[in-house]
């Protein structure tokens, strides 16, 4: 619930973000996406945890806190995407030479420019939505594995995700170059940034899949004391790993294609690509292989995802979007 009433603020924090990004400012979205971070786990201690004396290196002291317990980690996190959303509310209306708002600026929204976002802003949405509840029935499908399952497939996907956000990072540079060259007409310009990036995400993602193989045991002892859980996460993490190359393709080619103003059929393959390739694939291995038998099934839809949106960039006519 507290979530929810600050969805409106997490709405203006993403898309001012956005906004300035796709005018090249990748600045100030970047050190304030990183700072929300930082205030999201200062904010979770105070919030989270009641005053408390304390004892490091010698020294005794009291630090202050709610002690709300759960309350207190969701509150310390919309407080987080709340100084955020000010300041870059703030940077895209006021500062942004583009964006900023002016004496003379009326606010009208035009029909045929109502109509454009639309269709380019529903597909999205509605991947979205396809892609959450691929995670829901993901996530139903390891619950009958039991309680360390369950931990062990949420510690691998955090785990995951130092494999794979520097990939949405790139996605975003890949929405900003290939969209200003398409606004300019320079399609050849637009196709080689696009399948430099992706190249790029790849070759990254070979090097962080490598590292990710080798030391994800010790970063679920950091994560976890539980033993069992520990080796299910590392067993389950290692089957789906070498997919990592063909995902980050995905990311950055769905980056490129939005930019280009591409939404419906990337909303399409994701559709297939999560329903028909990776929640089939689940039920079938995970009565013989457990967790690992999900988890190679994502390695699995993964590959199959990089492959087809790599096909829609290198095949896609642009100039007729």
């Amino acid at each position: 619930m507290i979530y929810e009433a600050f969805a409106p603020v997490d709405a203006v924090n993403y898309h001012s973000g956005q906004s300035l990004q796709s005018t090249g400012n990748m600045k100030i979205p970047g050190i304030l996406f990183s700072s929300m971070s930082l205030l999201d786990i200062i904010f979770n201690f105070f919030l989270i945890y009641p005053t408390t004396r304390r004892t490091v290196l010698g020294f005794t002291f009291t630090t202050p806190g709610f002690g709300l317990g759960v309350i207190g980690a969701a509150l310390g996190t919309c407080l987080a995407w709340s100084v955020s959303a000010v300041i870059m509310l703030i940077a895209a209306a006021f500062f942004n030479d583009t964006l900023k708002i002016r004496r003379s600026t009326t606010i009208l929204v035009e029909r045929s420019t109502a109509i454009t976002t639309t269709k380019l802003a529903v597909p999205l949405a509605l991947k979205e939505c396809i892609t959450s509840g691929a995670l829901v029935m993901t996530t139903k499908i390891v619950a009958p594995l039991g309680n360390a399952a369950i931990a062990a497939n949420s510690f691998a996907t955090t785990a995951e995700s130092f494999c794979y956000m520097p990939a949405y990072g790139m996605n975003v540079a890949a929405s900003t170059a290939v969209g200003q060259c398409v606004g300019a007409r320079r399609i050849d310009l637009a196709k080689q940034f696009s399948r430099t990036i992706i190249t790029m995400s790849m070759i990254l993602m070979v090097i962080l899949g490598v590292i990710m193989f080798f030391i994800c045991p010790f970063v679920f002892a950091f994560l976890t004391p539980d033993l069992t859980v520990r080796v299910l996460a590392t067993s389950a993490l290692r089957h789906e790993l070498f997919s990592e190359p063909f995902y980050g393709a995905a990311i950055v080619s769905e980056g490129a294609l939005r930019g280009a103003g591409d939404t419906v059929a990337p909303g399409i393959m994701s559709l297939i690509s999560l329903w028909a390739v990776r929640v089939p694939l689940s039920f079938l291995l995970v009565g013989r292989f457990g967790l690992d038998g999900i988890w190679i099934a994502m390695g699995i839809e993964l590959t199959f995802r990089g492959i087809i949106f790599m096909t829609r960039v290198r095949k896609a006519r642009w100039e007729a979007l």
